[in-house]
């Protein structure tokens, strides 16, 4: 994530290690924009710091949607999501490498960019 000319912040999510997954709604995207509410809070204290709002493109939310519904599906433990985020961390060394060689989709402000087949890529969680 970027948020104007702050850093990129990277935040990695698993799906399945939540203490409730979550479900996907009927119809998630269907080629529409979602209204995405981000909080950023400090870790030590708990104390929020940021809070900003966006959409994503419905190219964007198809791709988060494809991804999740994989993990959803395929339940990967703990392990292996955690050695798939390090794998991906030794190989970038800043977010902003990450991006740059690995996004297979980009949304800017409700628009997408495409440079893969949305949801799939070279270094895709496993399955």
């Amino acid at each position: 994530m970027k948020f104007g000319s702050q850093q990129w912040w990277d935040a990695p999510f698993t799906p399945t290690l939540a203490k409730q997954p979550p479900r996907l709604p009927a119809g998630f995207g269907a080629g529409r924009h979602q209204i995405v509410t981000v909080t950023l809070a400090d870790q030590n204290t708990g104390i929020v710091i940021g809070i900003n709002q966006f959409t994503w493109s419905p190219e964007f939310v198809e791709a988060v949607g494809h991804t999740m519904k994989r993990l959803l599906d395929n339940q990967p433990t703990e392990k292996v999501m955690s050695d798939a985020v390090d794998a991906i961390y030794a190989r970038y060394e800043t977010p902003e490498d990450m991006v740059r060689h690995r996004a297979d989709v980009r949304c800017v402000g409700g628009t997408a960019s495409s440079s893969a087949r949305p949801g799939y890529g070279r270094d895709a969680s496993p399955e």
